[in-house]
């Protein structure tokens, strides 16, 4: 229980028991404690919360990385797809010209085909496919293609599969001579 006394001015002052102060101590310290521990809660709350930003930042960095691998696949997939049609319509192209001077003839079809292989030309766009067929026709032993070739090829030529006029007669002529069934 707590007293009051007087001190040596004369002034009333409460005096507290051992077991008060030990009690006010004691529930003091209490206090301290249950806010120490909600401190303690709220600095765990808000490390578990930093953690898993943490972990949210590294989950959204190893998706971005995998969407950027998986659009780099694509893109090196699109890139070998344009270059394969490419060579593919540079391949048809050299082999339509080739067909186109070679008619049906096997022989002069493989002939110029191994020219053109052999030749060390680029062949990237019809011009120079057409530069690299001129010089496979010349090895292959072909004749020249004359001035006035009858077909075009993207503003290059190949030989002229026309008869030249005496040859056109004699044609023409068989042909009169057959439609009617003349064997002389």
């Amino acid at each position: 229980m707590s007293e009051i006394i007087l001190d040596d001015e004369g002034n009333e002052k409460t005096v507290y028991s051992q077991e008060e102060i030990d009690a006010q101590v004691q529930s003091t310290r209490d206090e301290y404690e249950k806010k120490l521990q909600e401190k303690d809660g709220h600095v765990a709350d808000k490390l578990d919360q930093f953690k898993q930003a943490g972990k949210s930042a590294e989950k959204l960095h190893e998706e971005a990385m995998t969407a950027i691998a998986e659009a780099k696949s694509m893109a090196e997939e699109a890139k070998l797809s344009v270059q394969q049609a490419k060579d593919s319509e540079l391949v048809t192209k050299r082999d339509f010209y080739i067909q186109t001077i070679s008619g049906n003839d096997t022989d002069l079809t493989k002939r110029l085909e191994d020219a053109y292989a052999i030749i060390n030309m680029p062949a990237s766009n019809d011009k120079e496919i057409m530069e690299r067929l001129q010089k496979a026709i010349t090895l292959a032993g072909v004749s020249a293609p004359s001035a006035t070739a009858s077909l075009s090829f993207g503003g290059s030529s190949a030989p002229s599969a026309s008869l030249n006029s005496e040859e056109s007669r004699n044609a023409a002529h068989l042909a009169w001579k057959e439609e009617y069934g003349i064997k002389i």
